[in-house]
C-alpha cells in the first residue's frame, strides 16, 4: 500500500532583521497585541506562534494565525511577510491529502510572488514543495523538474539545510526509478551535516527508510523507520506519527514472518490519530489495512465488507494508486469466493484506473534536468570559489593586526596592503588573460566552422538554380525546404563548441538526403552509429565529418563512369576512449580525382583536410594525445576496389 511521504522545506525567519527569542505562546500573543511594537516584530511574533501550532499539530489554529499575519502584512505593505504567511497556510493544507490541491495552488501563488518581489526564500521553498506534491501524485518527471529548479535557487543562497531537503527528495526519486546505489549514497552523505536537533533530521531519516524500502533492503529500512518513530513520539508529532505507524504496520504485514498482531496494533494507533485530526482519507487507508490483516487472519467474510467501505473513501484522494491497489485486491477476493460477477466489475474498474494513471519517463527527465542544472551551476560555483579565495586573503591580513607595536602594526599593514594588491592584480590579470585566451580559441574554432559554410551554400544554391533552369519547381521546392532546415542547423552549430551526438546524426542524415536529392539519387548511403553510444549524453565538436562526405560525393561518386552504383558509408564508434570517424566510398579514388581536376582546369581547391586538421590541432592543445587524419586510396591496397577511406578520432564529453 502506498503511504504518503515527503520532505518539505520549512521557511524560517531568514530575511528578518533578527529572530525572536524562544518564548511561550502567551508572551508571543502579547507581543502581537502590543500596538506600540514595530510592525515587523508583531508579524514575526504571530508567525512564530503559527509555526509552534504547526509543530503541535494544531492545524486549525495555524491556519487562522496565518490568515491574521497575511492580512496585517498586506495592510502595512510588507509583501515578503505576506508571502511567508501564505507559505505557512500552504504547509498546513499540505498535511492532509484532501486539501493538498489547495496547498498546490498556494505554492504556485507564492512561487509567482517570490519571483515578482525577488524573494529567493519563497521561490526555493515553493519549488521544492511543489515537487514534493508531484512526487506524491506519482508524477516523477514534474517532481524532478521542480526539485532541480528549487535546488538552483538554494545553491544561489548557499542554504545548507534547504539543500539537504532538496537533494534528499531527489535521492528518493532515484530509488523509485531503480537507481538504488546513487540514492543510498546521496542520502547517507546528507545525514552528516544536518544537526540532529534540527526539525528536518526526522524527515531525512524517513526518506532514507523509504529509499531502502524501494531498494528491497527491508532490515535497513526498518532500522531507520524505528528511529523516525522514536523521534516523532518524543516530539509528539501526531501528523507524522499517523504515517509512521502505518509504515510500521506495513512492515509487520509484509515481513517474511508476518506478525499480524503487531500490524493490527500499529494500524489501530494510526487510525486513532487520523480520527482525532479528522483525516478521512488516511482513515480509509487504515480501514483498507485492517481489511487486509483480517483477510490474512483467515476471516475472509469479515474482510470483504471492510474493504468495500474503504474503497469509496480512497476514491476521494487525488492520488489513485491506493484505490487501484485495493480495487485489484477486492476483485481477487471476490473471485476466490466465487462471486465472478462482482469480481469482473471490479476488474474492469481496475483496468480503467490503471490506464488513467499511466507512467512517467522519469529517467530521461532526470538526465535532461541534470544536464541543464550542471551547466547553470558551473557559473555559480566559479563565483563562489572566487569569493572564498578573496575572503581567505582578507582573513589572513586581519590576523596580523595588533600583534606588534604600533609602528610594526603600521609597517605590517602597509606590507599586507601591498601583498594583497599584488596578489589581486596578479590573479586579476592571470584570470583576464585566461578568459581572453579561451575566447580567442573559441572564436578560432567558430571561424574554422564558418569557413566551410559558404562553400556548401554555394554548391546547394547551384543545385536549386539547376532545378529552376530545368523548370522542375516541385523538386526545387522540396530541395529548398530541406536546404533551409540544414542552414538552420548550421547556423545553430556555428555558435556552439559542442553538440550532442544525436544532433550530429540528424545533421548528417539531412545533409546526405539533400545530396541524394541534388544528384537525382545517383548514389546510396549508410549512416551507422555504434548502438552502445548514448547519443543524447555524448557531446562532440560539430560538423567534423561533413567536409570529407562532401569531397567523397563531389570528387569521388559523381565522377564514376562504370555501371556500379555509387555507395557512401559513414561510421561512428568508440576506440580507446575516443570517438572514431570512418568515411568510405566506392568512387574513382584519390589519384583519378586529382587527374580529373587537372584535366578540367578547376581552380577551386577543397579546404576539408586543412580546416579539419587545424580544428583537431586546437582540440589537442593542452592534451597529451595527438589527433590526426588518415586518408587512403583503396586502389593502392586492393587493385579490384576503388574509392577513398578516411579515418580520424576526436575527443568527446560524456555527461
Amino acid at each position: 500500500m502506498y503511504i504518503f511521504t515527503r520532505l518539505r522545506i520549512i521557511l524560517l525567519f531568514c530575511f528578518c532583521s533578527g529572530f525572536l527569542p524562544a518564548q511561550n505562546k502567551d508572551s508571543l500573543w502579547g507581543i502581537w497585541l502590543d500596538n506600540s511594537r514595530a510592525d515587523t516584530v508583531r508579524i514575526n511574533a504571530i508567525d512564530w506562534l503559527c509555526l509552534i501550532m504547526q509543530q503541535e499539530s494544531n492545524n486549525d489554529s495555524s491556519l487562522k494565525l496565518a490568515d491574521i499575519a497575511y492580512a496585517y502584512s498586506k495592510k502595512v505593505k510588507r509583501e515578503k511577510y505576506a508571502i511567508r504567511s501564505l507559505l505557512r497556510k500552504a504547509d498546513a493544507y499540505c498535511d492532509f491529502e484532501e486539501t493538498r490541491v489547495k496547498a498546490f495552488q498556494l505554492y504556485q501563488q507564492t512561487l509567482a510572488l517570490g519571483k515578482k518581489y525577488n524573494y529567493d526564500n519563497a521561490q526555493g521553498a515553493s519549488l521544492n514543495n511543489i515537487g514534493t506534491i508531484y512526487l506524491n501524485w506519482g508524477d516523477y518527471a514534474n517532481a524532478i523538474h521542480y526539485y532541480y529548479e528549487g535546488l538552483k535557487v538554494i545553491e544561489r543562497r548557499k542554504d545548507s539545510i534547504q539543500r539537504v531537503a532538496a537533494l534528499s527528495n531527489i535521492a528518493d526519486i532515484y530509488s523509485k526509478v531503480g537507481n538504488c546505489d546513487s540514492a543510498i549514497t546521496i542520502a547517507k552523505r546528507l545525514v552528516t551535516p544536518v544537526a540532529k536537533e534540527h526539525r528536518i533530521y526526522t524527515s531525512l531519516l524517513k526518506t532514507i527508510s523509504d529509499i531502502y524500502q524501494h531498494c528491497d533492503q527491508d532490515d535497513s529500512a526498518f532500522h531507520y523507520l524505528k528511529l523516525v518513530v522514536e523521534r516523532r513520539e518524543k516530539m509528539k508529532d501526531i501528523y507524522g506519527l499517523r504515517h509512521s505507524y502505518m509504515d510500521m504496520a506495513l512492515h509487520f504485514l509484509n515481513d517474511s514472518l508476518a506478525n499480524l498482531p503487531e500490524a493490527r496494533k500499529y494500524t489501530a494507533k494510526s487510525r486513532k490519530i487520523c480520527e482525532q485530526i479528522s483525516d478521512s482519507i488516511s482513515i480509509g487507508k487504515c480501514m483498507a489495512m485492517e481489511a487486509i490483516i483480517t483477510y490474512d487472519e483467515g476471516k475472509k467474510d469479515l474482510a470483504l465488507p471492510l474493504l468495500e467501505k474503504a474503497i469509496p473513501v480512497l476514491a476521494k484522494n487525488t492520488d489513485k494508486r491506493d484505490l487501484l491497489e485495493m480495487t485489484g485486491k477486492l476483485a481477487k477476493w471476490y473471485k476466490e469466493k466465487g462471486n465472478f460477477k462482482k469480481a469482473y466489475a471490479l476488474n474492469e474498474t481496475y483496468k480503467t484506473l490503471k490506464d488513467s494513471i499511466g507512467s512517467n519517463d522519469a529517467k530521461n527527465a532526470l538526465y535532461l534536468e541534470q544536464l541543464k542544472y550542471a551547466t547553470e551551476k558551473k557559473a555559480i560555483l566559479e563565483k563562489a570559489e572566487t569569493d572564498k579565495k578573496l575572503a581567505e586573503i582578507r582573513e589572513a591580513a586581519d590576523k596580523k593586526d595588533f600583534q606588534k607595536t604600533i609602528w610594526l602594526v603600521i609597517a605590517g599593514a602597509v606590507l599586507v596592503v601591498v601583498i594583497v594588491l599584488t596578489i589581486l592584480l596578479y590573479y586579476h590579470y592571470k584570470q583576464k588573460n585566461t578568459i581572453q585566451s579561451q575566447k580567442n580559441d573559441l572564436m578560432k574554432r567558430q571561424l574554422l566552422i564558418a569557413q566551410m559554410n559558404p562553400h556548401f551554400i554555394f554548391n546547394s544554391l547551384n543545385a536549386v538554380q539547376n532545378y529552376i533552369y530545368k523548370q522542375d519547381s516541385y523538386q526545387a521546392g522540396i530541395y529548398l525546404k530541406q536546404f533551409s532546415e540544414l542552414i538552420r542547423m548550421i547556423l545553430d552549430f556555428s555558435t556552439k563548441e559542442l553538440i550532442s551526438l544525436e544532433d550530429e546524426y540528424q545533421f548528417l542524415k539531412n545533409y546526405l538526403e539533400l545530396q541524394q536529392l541534388r544528384f537525382d539519387g545517383s548514389f546510396r548511403f549508410e549512416l551507422n552509429i555504434d548502438p552502445e553510444l548514448e547519443r543524447d549524453l555524448i557531446m562532440i565538436p560539430p560538423m567534423m565529418a561533413q567536409p570529407f562526405i562532401e569531397n567523397a560525393i563531389e570528387h569521388g561518386l559523381q565522377q564514376k563512369k562504370d555501371a556500379e552504383e555509387g555507395f557512401l558509408s559513414v561510421r561512428l564508434s568508440m576506440k580507446e576512449h575516443q570517438l572514431l570517424y570512418e568515411i568510405e566510398d566506392n568512387g574513382v579514388g584519390l589519384a583519378e580525382a586529382m587527374r580529373l581536376k587537372q584535366k578540367l582546369g578547376k581552380k577551386h581547391e577543397s579546404l576539408a583536410i586543412s580546416i579539419t586538421r587545424e580544428r583537431l590541432q586546437h582540440m589537442s592543445a593542452g592534451d597529451t594525445r595527438h589527433y590526426d587524419i588518415e586518408i587512403k586510396d583503396k586502389r593502392k591496397s586492393e587493385k579490384s576496389s576503388s574509392g577513398v577511406y578516411v579515418k580520424f578520432v576526436t575527443p568527446f564529453l560524456s555527461i
